[in-house]
């Protein structure tokens, strides 16, 4: 009798191992899916902004030259409503704020900026700097 007690435990200990390392497998798994995915999710955000930069920089360049603001807003107002944008912000040269839009997240978004080159008279020159923050709290529900 005490023969087939012994193989039990045994039996037992078996299906315990393999249970547990199917979780831990699992477990690591879905941690490398979901980091994965979320990588995925803010490369798609860097797209945008290369898009809106693409896109919007001549116009904001030439719109901080002539410093018509309400143009600068109506610009910013549209890119601070896309997808996981919530901050647009155009600097001058000279470091003065010249139009910003939305809510500022501080550390948490992530921060894009990009040089404005504004071409005078057969010169290139930078004239400000646009900055567009994104909040990756959108990136994350994605994932989840």
């Amino acid at each position: 009798m005490r023969l087939f007690q012994g193989k039990k435990k045994l039996a037992y200990r078996l299906i315990t191992f393999i249970t547990l390392f199917g979780l831990l497998v699992t477990l690591v798994s879905t941690a490398i899916q979901v980091k994965l995915e979320y990588d995925r999710e803010i490369l798609e955000i860097k797209k945008r902004f290369v898009q809106v930069q693409e896109t919007y920089l001549q116009s904001i360049a030439e719109n901080l030259w002539l410093l018509d603001t309400k143009r600068l807003q109506t610009i910013l107002g549209g890119i601070s409503r896309l997808p996981d944008f919530q901050f647009a912000e155009v600097v001058s040269d000279t470091g003065q704020i010249k139009v910003n839009i939305g809510s500022h997240m501080g550390p948490q978004g992530a921060i894009f900026s990009a040089d404005i080159p504004y071409v005078h008279r057969g010169k290139s020159r930078i004239i400000g700097q646009f900055q567009l923050v994104a909040n990756l709290d959108g990136a994350l529900e994605r994932v989840i």
